[in-house]
């Protein structure tokens, strides 16, 4: 069997296994400029509708206004976003949405956020009503970066801590998490090296066999 065959198959099922799309899980940005600041939300449209349609059982997905449905789902997503820095809350402005037929991308401009940012933090328990809900909340700043995991064991909180160097995330589960993707990783580069090992042995063998 060939060896590459055997490595890129097994690239992918593992990189198939990281990236496979989970309609629980939403992605959200904190994007901060020296023009303003703003939040892009990037959800699954499925993951939307489950919740809105658990919050109103009378809603009918077929019959609803492309404008009644956005408005719905800016109100759901902007009441569960909670921000404040410095220990000041932080309001969410005018909000701008995309409908997909897969993923939907919302948009808030941030108003009042402080110039001289010592700690944000961040409450995002949006869609919590769907089972295994994850939200990956994503603070970009200059040439820094630093993305939390908020979930329910976490109660989809989470704090950023700012200084010279980088943001740092001050959450217990956050640091478990990492280092629980780092040993999967570990785990996989040894399967794969295991596996080149075995069919190189094997390979030499039966070179060594046929002189």
């Amino acid at each position: 069997m060939n060896i590459k065959f055997i490595i890129v198959c097994l690239f992918v099922l593992f990189q198939s296994q990281l990236l496979a799309h989970n309609p629980n899980q939403a992605s959200i940005k904190l994007v901060i400029q020296e023009k303003g600041a703003f939040i892009d939300f990037n959800m699954s449209q499925y993951g939307i509708e489950q919740v809105l349609l658990k919050k109103n059982p009378n809603l009918d997905l077929k019959t609803i206004s492309k404008k009644e449905l956005q408005e719905l789902i800016i109100n759901e997503v902007k009441k569960k976003i909670e921000l404040t820095s410095n220990g000041k809350t932080v309001d969410l402005g005018t909000g701008v949405i995309r409908l997909g037929n897969h993923e939907t991308n919302l948009k808030f401009l941030i108003e009042n956020l402080p110039k001289n940012i010592e700690f944000i933090d961040v409450k995002a328990n949006c869609f919590q009503e769907n089972e295994n809900q994850t939200n990956f909340f994503t603070i970009l700043f200059k040439d820094k970066n630093a993305r939390a995991k908020l979930f329910k064991k976490n109660n989809y909180q989470s704090k950023f801590i700012f200084n010279q160097d980088e943001i740092i995330v001050s959450d217990k589960l956050q640091t478990y998490n990492r280092n629980s993707s780092k040993i999967l990783m570990i785990i996989a580069l040894t399967i794969i090296c295991f596996v080149i090992i075995y069919f190189l042995v094997k390979k030499r063998k039966t070179v060594a066999n046929n002189v």
